[in-house]
């Protein structure tokens, strides 16, 4: 949920023309309703949420309240 508020809170997110499973996902990335009352809850529906779940997780360094970094050294 703190990444979802995280993303929600970006101005803006830029999704390349050419990602259209990706811009398909953040379109109809939703929170569940109640079927009865329509009322929103607080999970996420779980479909159409494989990109945009690996972006998430891509920025959760930076949801976290303490950010860390760790210098794992030259890649090369």
């Amino acid at each position: 949920v703190e990444g979802v508020k995280f993303m929600q809170s970006l101005k803006k997110i830029i999704v390349h023309p050419d990602c259209k499973e990706t811009q398909f996902e953040m379109m109809n990335y939703k929170y569940k309703t109640d079927k009865r009352s329509g009322e929103i809850q607080p999970d996420m529906i779980d479909e159409n949420n494989h990109y945009v779940d690996a972006i998430r997780y891509a920025l959760r360094p930076l949801t976290d309240s303490k950010p860390k970094f760790t210098d794992y050294g030259p890649l090369f």
